[in-house]
């Protein structure tokens, strides 16, 4: 028997993703979706919630200047997401892939807003940017690297 007592009605079986920020009151919607979704439900009715640590914007654009800042300090690769997938897999970021004969490539893991929280974002850039340094920075040191793109967030 469901528990569910509202008589919202709302599509069982699919989930919604949906945006809040913690305050002093606590869980407030934080986007649209985020409002039709607390007005599918009563007050004092029960949701339960699956959270993950949202991703940081300002985080996520200091990364892609990074790959773009980067790519212009190397001449090996033409794209500029070729560049961005050989840091990825340089940082470790990649499953093993054989193909039928037998020989293993390299295939990067998604970096998708949705495939990582925030303290996994932050954990692979630590290794791209270490990767970076060690491989393609011709010399050039993490403080000069931030010196030029700014604090990181």
């Amino acid at each position: 028997m469901s528990r569910r007592t509202s008589s919202t009605p709302f599509d069982c079986g699919h989930s919604v993703k949906a945006i809040f920020v913690k305050t002093n009151q606590g869980l407030a919607p934080a986007s649209d979706e985020a409002l039709k979704v607390l007005g599918r439900y009563q007050f004092g009715e029960e949701v339960i919630v699956e959270h993950k640590r949202g991703r940081s914007a300002k985080q996520h654009r200091y990364a892609f200047k990074f790959f773009a800042m980067t790519f212009d300090l190397q001449d090996e690769y033409d794209s500029p997401d070729v560049w961005r997938k050989v840091l990825e897999i340089s940082a470790g970021h990649f499953d093993p892939v054989v193909d039928k004969n037998g020989r293993t490539h390299l295939w990067p893991r998604s970096i998708a807003w949705d495939a990582l929280d925030q303290d996994q974002f932050n954990e692979l850039f630590n290794h791209i940017q270490d990767a970076f340094l060690a491989k393609y920075s011709n010399g050039i040191s993490c403080e000069q690297l931030e010196a030029v793109m700014g604090a990181r967030p």
